[in-house]
């Protein structure tokens, strides 16, 4: 028989994992509302930097897969080149990349890009519709050189209208 005696008390681990499930509970709770899980928030426009000789060009396909390149200044606007289809793939698919992205704004293709220098001297095709920036030199060179020749080309075109204005 028993003297009377109770067994040795066991240590309370049911309030320490109460303890721990409720602050666990707490802490999910405090990141669910952090900016982690909240609603996305749209990344900031990044601040980009200013473009030197700049000029202002139309690229958009013609006549099927024709690409023509003009300069457009104020209300005047001067071809300065046409590619056959086949004789720039790289200009194909820019202005393919270009209008998918324009139509998906329900803008066209008309409206004119800015080419221009960054800071360090790259080249840089910029699209005031989207906002988009390409870093030419990311295509690399040989593709770069496409739009290179016609920068050249359209700020000897730019200026040589400036000197008939003035």
């Amino acid at each position: 028989m028993s003297t009377g005696t109770l067994p040795a008390a066991r240590p309370l681990i049911v309030p320490r994992i109460a303890v721990f499930a409720g602050v666990a509970v707490l802490l999910l709770l405090g990141l669910l509302q952090s900016p982690f899980f909240g609603e996305p928030q749209p990344p900031a426009a990044p601040v980009l930097p200013a473009l030197d000789d700049v000029v202002t060009l139309r690229i958009v396909a013609v006549d099927g897969d024709a690409i023509e390149v003009s300069l457009v200044e104020q209300q005047n606007v001067q071809l300065l080149q046409r590619f056959e289809p086949g004789e720039s793939g790289f200009l194909s698919g820019l202005v393919r990349g270009l209008g998918r992205d324009r139509a998906l704004r329900d803008a066209t293709m008309l409206a004119p890009l800015r080419l221009g220098r960054n800071g360090s001297g790259g080249l840089e095709l910029h699209d005031p519709l989207t906002g988009n920036r390409l870093v030419l030199r990311a295509f690399g060179t040989v593709n770069e050189a496409v739009l290179v020749r016609l920068h050249e080309r359209a700020l000897a075109a730019h200026s040589g209208t400036a000197n008939e204005a003035g």
